[in-house]
């Protein structure tokens, strides 16, 4: 089983504006066999996004009439991603996986993210340390 930790920077800086005051910013990095990979939030779609390209999937942007969806392609294998307002729907020929992206319990975060990567991007089941 892949070990993935989970560690975050909380940056704050002066917003430039007298009544404003200091802005936080926390930054999330996922390491992979020694590899840092920074993430913006820890959300299913950007912790799915991080790990699926550093398996070697690569995206690809559709766009259609009024809709949009995202390709993760490696080899023969096509995962879909369709997003809506903090709504998101994973998906095969074989296989729909729906979830929301900001999931507040970490324990739920880390198995919706394990679930998607292990019965649609076919990755083993990985161990997140936090």
């Amino acid at each position: 089983m892949e070990k993935v930790t989970i560690t975050s920077t909380v940056d704050l800086s002066d917003s430039g504006c007298n009544a404003c005051g200091l802005v936080e910013d926390t930054i999330y990095t996922l390491t992979m066999n020694d590899v840092a990979v920074p993430i913006d939030d820890l959300t299913v779609s950007s912790m799915v996004m991080a790990i699926a390209l550093r398996k070697g999937y690569k995206q690809e942007l559709v766009m259609g009439l009024g809709e949009e969806s995202i390709l993760y392609k490696k080899e023969n294998q096509v995962i879909t991603l369709e997003e809506g307002v903090n709504q998101l729907t994973y998906s095969t020929p074989k296989q729909t996986i729906e979830t929301i992206n900001k999931i507040t319990d970490m324990e739920q975060l880390l198995a919706k993210v394990n679930e998607i990567l292990n019965n649609l991007f076919l990755i083993e089941k990985i161990e997140f340390i936090l």
